[in-house]
């Protein structure tokens, strides 16, 4: 069912090493908080000081799993003639889409800011993201974040799905 790639993705490694040490680090400070000991305020109830340790650890375990999620949903794109193919690694997903079945691409900008501090929002991150539009109105994204040969892929699926 595969024909000779066109073009194939390559990941960017940044965004993947910097989830995985927030999964590691967030799952640390969860371990760290569930087997440390409490102490509590005189004056303070136990249940109070249960409940704090609990939410915590809970928001520390969100986090770190948030984190690995990100990870697994990695998505290496394979362009041919005839297909577009998604392929998940991590979790040994691989999807055949023809282009028959592509209605159209397009591209917008996006931007991730840091917190705003004072009146201004300072950019972290500004770059492009594309938008997959099937015939059965699924959307599939892929941005520049993730992919380090975005723009010559996007260039490559914009050019295939007009022939």
């Amino acid at each position: 069912m595969e024909s000779e790639a066109i073009i194939k993705t390559k990941i960017n490694f940044i965004p993947i090493v910097l989830f995985l040490i927030g999964s590691v680090l967030f799952g640390y400070f969860a371990y760290v908080i569930l087997s440390s000991h409490m102490t509590i305020a005189k004056g303070s109830d136990e249940q109070n000081g249960m409940v704090v340790k609990w939410l915590i650890f809970g928001v520390f375990i969100i986090f770190s799993v948030g984190c690995l999620y990100n990870v697994v949903r990695l998505k290496i794109f394979t362009l041919t003639k005839k297909h577009l193919i998604i392929n998940q690694p991590l979790i040994f997903f691989k999807k055949f889409i023809p282009l028959e079945n592509i209605e159209k691409v397009y591209e917008k900008n996006i931007q991730i800011n840091n917190m705003s501090r004072g009146m201004q929002n300072v950019a972290v991150y500004k770059g492009k993201e594309s938008l997959i539009e099937l015939k059965n109105g699924k959307k599939i994204k892929f941005d520049s974040l993730t992919i380090r040969n975005y723009f010559e892929f996007k260039k490559s699926i914009f050019q295939l799905s007009k022939s």
